[in-house]
């Protein structure tokens, strides 16, 4: 037995590596990682601070810590986005052809006149 268990050793040593596990999200355990509508609802849920989960605000203030984080903008600048504001799914560009409107997956509206799209 010691020389088979030492033949498998001899044979495993001269494979590769497995390729290292990508880690599943949660659109990846839903099997909607594809499905931008879902997705984009999803997010949206927790995004508005008007929703059950509970989580207040921490979605946006991550979204604004991501973004300076990221060099896109500073905290002066993100100062600007405070307050309350909605959030919209599949939102209806204004100035599109009424033919081909163009819809915004997540826009994020404050009451100040400020918005983020997504």
């Amino acid at each position: 037995m010691q020389e088979f268990e030492r033949l498998l050793e001899d044979i495993g040593s001269t494979l590769p590596d497995l390729p290292p596990l990508t880690p599943k999200n949660i659109f990846d355990i839903l099997g909607v990682r594809n499905q931008e509508n879902v997705n984009s609802k999803i997010l949206a849920y927790f995004l508005d601070v008007n929703e059950t989960h509970g989580l207040q605000s921490l979605f946006f203030d991550s979204l604004k810590t991501i973004i300076e984080d990221k060099g896109y903008a500073n905290t002066e600048f993100l100062d600007n986005f405070n307050g309350d504001f909605n959030v919209l799914t599949e939102d209806t560009t204004a100035f599109a052809e009424n033919e081909a409107k163009k819809r915004i997956d997540i826009s994020i509206l404050g009451d100040d006149k400020w918005g983020i799209i997504i």
